[in-house]
């Protein structure tokens, strides 16, 4: 055949047309994708942006939220500290305001970009500085002068706190305002970028379509011309013989091609058995299932008889097949030619494997689909192995975000990869605007030369890692230039062909500060031992002294440098030697740190010129390095001994001044009970101080709580005449309180005294020993019966005139006899009260360290004295107020009484069981105020003599006697015996120890005063070891039976209807 016919040739602008287009549409595809890749990175660009806005801003509101938090903390800590007193709130405030200066200050970094909020925090930051200053106040306060905050004082705190809490909340609303208007460009750019992507998505596989169209066409074209060339061939063959020998050659060639072809088959049938970890299978173009291997077979449990002809969808979840994810496959392999990606898969048993599928499309010469091939592989443990992994890279990340050093890798370009939360806090710089920088960016100026040198050469050791401190102490820069001495291990590993170096470090600048603080400490304790007034001496355990201070220089009359290295038994005398040893033995023994200064007794030295001396000696020891040393701390106690003797006898002199008090108080309440004269005295106040009963009898009133405009009124005082009342100005104790003396006569008339009486008065003022006024006594008698014996004398004659004149005249010198002598019992009384408190008081002020034991115990037996013979005067006076007292009948029930009473005890039954039975009481007329001291007084002591008892009863209740009610009190304790029962009611009479049981030996006898007052009696039952009842009854006629008071309200209503 002649191949250069004509015919057979193919146009050459028909290449070059291909050509051409072959080359537009690469062009094309290659601008395309360009322009796909920029709008997607520039989209993602600006999604990343405003992602970091929006994370920015929630760190702001974090911020905010923190800062409000411990403006509160630190506002409530120092308020409830200033109302309680409680160090762990002082700990929480100290703990706020350490942090809030440190949260402002992050506050103001990250806001630097907002020039409004930078405004609000000029208004924030004094408003914090306020409530710092008023928080610090309110702590100094109670610190110092245990002052609690009144009501105006925690108003204003909480002002502060609000104040700060609307400036934040201003703030809040402004970060709130940003993140919506960030989160909505955010979402935007989200938006903008998966547009981008799906549009350049689809673009792409538009042009891919129009260029396998067009390229499917030119070779449809050119098959076309090799087929038009093929039968002009044909056409043109002339000779039989050679188209009969193409036809058997052509017969030949495909025969030995079909039986290549079957011998191909067959190996690729046999490789795809032998492939088992792959399940590679044919689909036909419906998404059935055509052929399959013995790989798929092991992969997902089917045999080939029972998956021929099933769709692929029964490998698929439940889920996936509801969203069509098979078809979407398929379609996505012929839409794109391939398709690979991972999933979820189901076996034949139900099972689920993670598998990786790779799909392609199959195409006949004519580009009509055949089916498709698929190759799976199952990569469960893969997927195992990376979820591993990412859980372990998330705990080495919380590791290093939370480790306590600063953590921070470099690459091999001294470039910062790696910058954890600690490295943020140690150098004041956020991880975000660290990585990538260089690490030298935190390295002071002076070292950066030598750094990359330093890295080099321990990167070229192959050494892998240099622990924390074999570095020495190295120096850093933080963020603001600050410089600060640090420590630091560093490792480093080779890892995809770059090293990485990671650094370790820690701050050491506190830890500096602390050995500088040590040493300053330990040459403070130098000075302080060489400036101590007691004698120090250390010695080791060989008993050499090691320490001898300037106190010991002076006390044994050596220098220490001719004493280090001497034995201690230098300074002890000889006949203390043999024992001294064996004492410091024993101590070592014990393990007792130290013996305080006084407890090994009073002990003998020896001064380096042979002199022997007391001292008090205290010992401790200590175990350093390997070997025990021994401290005394010495004092000379030869002139406390001398001090000692002084004391010992002025303590005599009060006890002898103490016995004379004992004295001088039973004299003066005997005559206080015993004198006929009436005697009140009053303070400058105008406050009656003693109403002794005498004073009550000629008056018929006791004292009142009374302002001194009201006396003359109350009592009923009149001139002379019983006519005009006594002028106020003029009351002999008014004008004694003035400092006045005077002798007045008066009449007295009242409702007590209807008759009235004529009383004789003498005041006088009362001052004490420096001459200062302290109130006034008045000392009157009843002379009514001399008044009228006065009208008698009268109608005698003359003689008895004079007789009357004499007895006037001794009257008035046993008056002012009396006064003296009520005065001076008086002053008496308090003055050696006072002098022994005072001297007491000096005692142990000044020497009550030197006091040995004996002497301080004397001390406080005399102070315990002192105070009880005051609580004996206050009782003495309540005991007199009871008997000056005019009863105020009323009708009162007693139960009310005695529940107001077991309410006021509850105090003293805390942590005991206590039992209050009480029964029905009747309603009697009487003074409701002296019968419930009654109840009190009989009710405490039930109490009281119950202590011992683990259940104390007490039981109230009333009982008859000889007709009328009478009120009983009885206990379950210790009870006494009645042989002693007629001293029970007698003051100062006490039946049991006050080491056992606190009290003055009043309360009974004040019992039966107001019973006698009422007209009534009291009267008790005891036995020993088996509690005591206490009985009183009123008058008869002042009980009063709300029973019968009804029967007879109901009598008389009869008889009126």
């Amino acid at each position: 055949m002649d191949r250069s016919d004509p015919r057979l040739q193919r146009p050459p602008s028909v290449e070059a047309l291909l050509r051409r287009r072959v080359i537009i549409g690469f062009i094309l595809a290659v601008l395309l994708t360009g322009l796909i890749g920029f709008l997607s990175w520039r989209s993602t660009r600006l999604a990343a942006q405003e992602a970091d806005l929006v994370a920015h801003t929630h760190a702001v509101m974090g911020t905010l939220d923190v800062t409000v938090e411990h403006a509160i903390e630190l506002e409530t800590s120092a308020r409830g500290f200033a109302l309680t007193g409680q160090d762990l709130l002082l700990t929480h405030y100290e703990a706020a305001r350490g942090t809030i200066n440190q949260d402002f200050g992050t506050l103001r970094h990250l806001t630097t970009d907002n020039p409004n909020q930078q405004r609000r925090l000029d208004v924030l930051e004094p408003q914090i500085a306020a409530a710092l200053a008023f928080a610090d106040e309110l702590v100094v306060a109670r610190r110092n002068v245990r002052a609690i905050p009144g009501a105006s004082e925690i108003k204003q705190s909480e002002r502060v706190v609000d104040a700060i809490r609307g400036t934040i909340q201003q703030m809040q609303a402004e970060e709130t305002r940003l993140l919506n208007e960030r989160s909505q460009k955010t979402g935007a750019a989200r938006r903008l970028t998966t547009f981008v992507t799906v549009a350049g998505t689809l673009v792409g596989a538009v042009f891919i379509l129009l260029a396998g169209f067009a390229v499917n066409r030119e070779i449809g074209v050119s098959a076309r011309v090799r087929a038009q060339v093929s039968a002009l061939n044909t056409e043109l063959e002339q000779r039989v013989e050679q188209r009969t020998a193409a036809v058997q050659s052509e017969i030949a060639a495909r025969i030995a091609t079909e039986q290549k072809l079957r011998a191909s088959e067959e190996l690729f049938r046999l490789l795809l058995d032998g492939i088992k970890d792959y399940a590679v299978y044919m689909l036909d173009p419906e998404g059935r299932v055509a052929s399959w291997n013995v790989g798929a077979a092991r992969i997902k449990g089917y045999s080939t008889e029972e998956i021929l002809g099933k769709h692929i969808s029964c490998f698929y979840t439940a889920e996936d097949r509801e969203a069509g994810m098979p078809v979407r496959t398929l379609q996505s392999a012929i839409a794109t030619g391939r398709f690979e990606g991972h999933g979820l898969r189901v076996r034949k048993d139900g099972s689920t494997f993670w598998a990786h599928v790779v799909i392609l499309p199959i195409y006949d010469d004519s580009g009509k689909l055949r089916g498709f091939s698929k190759v799976l592989h199952d990569v469960t443990e893969r997927k195992q192995v990376e979820e591993a992994l990412r859980e372990s890279q998330a705990q080495l990340t919380g590791i290093i975000q939370s480790a306590m050093d600063t953590i921070i890798t470099v690459d091999d370009q001294q470039r910062i990869v790696l910058f954890n939360a600690a490295a943020e806090k140690m150098f004041r710089c956020s991880a975000s605007d660290a990585v990538g920088q260089s690490i030298e960016r935190f390295i002071p100026q002076r070292f950066r030369s030598q750094h990359a040198g330093h890295i080099r050469r321990f990167g070229e050791t192959g050494v892998t890692s240099r622990g924390m401190g074999t570095l020495g102490a190295l120096w850093a820069a933080r963020a603001d230039g600050e410089e600060f001495q640090i420590e630091a291990s560093i490792s480093q590993i080779e890892t995809r062909g770059k090293k990485l170096f990671t650094v370790i470090m820690r701050d050491i600048s506190e830890r500096k500060q602390a050995e500088e603080a040590l040493r300053e400490s330990q040459a403070q304790m130098i000075g302080i031992i060489q400036s101590a007034m007691d004698t120090i001496i250390t010695v080791d355990d060989q008993q050499r002294i090691v320490l001898f201070n300037a106190a010991a220089e002076k006390m044994f009359g050596c220098l220490a440098a001719d004493v280090v290295g001497q034995p201690i038994e230098r300074f002890i005398p000889q006949r203390f030697r043999p024992q001294h040893a064996g004492h410091i033995r024993r101590f070592g023994e014990t393990g007792v740190t130290s013996r305080g200064m006084g407890t090994l007794g009073a002990l003998w030295a020896l001064r380096a010129d042979g002199e022997e001396f007391q001292i008090e000696a205290s010992i401790s020891q200590i175990e350093t390095r390997g070997k025990k040393l021994f401290t005394v701390i010495l004092r000379d106690v030869t002139e406390r001994k001398q001090a000692e003797a002084e004391l010992a006898r002025r303590a005599a002199e009060l006890a002898r001044s103490e016995q004379a008090l004992r004295v001088q108080t039973r004299m003066f309440q005997s005559v206080l009970d015993s004198m006929d004269e009436g005697l009140v005295t009053a303070d400058e106040n105008g406050k009656f101080l003693l109403w002794n009963p005498a004073a009550e009898k000629i008056l018929g009133m006791g004292a009142m709580d009374l302002s001194i405009q009201e006396w003359a009124p109350h009592y009923g005082c009149y001139l002379p005449d019983a006519v005009t009342p006594f002028p106020t100005d003029q009351l002999p104790l008014v004008r004694a309180i003035r400092g006045e003396a005077a002798d007045v006569e008066m009449f007295v008339r009242n409702p007590k005294l209807e008759q009235g009486v004529w009383i004789e008065v003498t005041g006088r003022p009362l001052k004490d020993e420096d001459g200062v006024l302290r109130g006034g006594v008045v000392a009157f008698r009843d002379v009514t019966r001399t008044k009228a014996s006065e009208r008698e004398i009268r109608k005698l004659n003359d003689e008895l005139e004079q007789r009357v004149v004499q007895r006037t005249a001794q009257l008035e010198a046993a008056n002012k006899e009396l006064e003296t002598f009520t005065y001076s019992v008086s002053h008496d009384l308090r003055a050696p009260l006072r002098h022994i408190g005072g001297f007491s008081k000096i005692l142990v002020e000044e020497f009550g360290p030197a006091l040995d034991p004996t002497a301080q115990h004397y001390l406080q037996r005399i102070e315990e004295g002192t105070r009880r013979m005051g609580v004996l005067v206050d009782e003495l006076l309540n005991l007199a107020r009871v008997g000056r007292h005019s009863l105020s009948l009323q009708v009162t029930g007693l139960n009310s009484i005695v529940a107001e009473l077991v309410s006021m005890l509850k105090p003293e039954s805390e942590g005991r069981q206590v039992e209050w039975i009480i029964a029905d009481l009747p309603f009697v007329e009487c003074d409701p105020i002296l019968i419930k001291q009654v109840l009190q007084n009989l009710m405490a002591n039930a109490l009281k003599f119950t202590r011992p008892r683990p259940r104390a009863v007490i039981e109230i209740g009333q009982v008859e006697e000889n007709g009328n009610p009478a009120v009983f009190v009885r206990d379950n304790g210790v009870g006494f015996s009645m042989k002693y029962a007629d001293k029970l009611f007698g003051v100062f009479q006490r039946l049991h120890r006050p080491e056992d049981f606190e009290g003055t030996g009043i309360g009974l006898a004040t019992v039966q005063r107001i019973i006698q007052k009422h007209g009534g009696r009291v009267w008790v039952e005891a036995e020993l070891d088996r509690g005591a009842t206490f009985y009183f009854s009123l008058g008869a006629s002042e009980q009063f039976d709300v029973h019968k008071q009804k029967k007879q309200k109901n009598r008389a209503a009869m008889i009126g209807a």
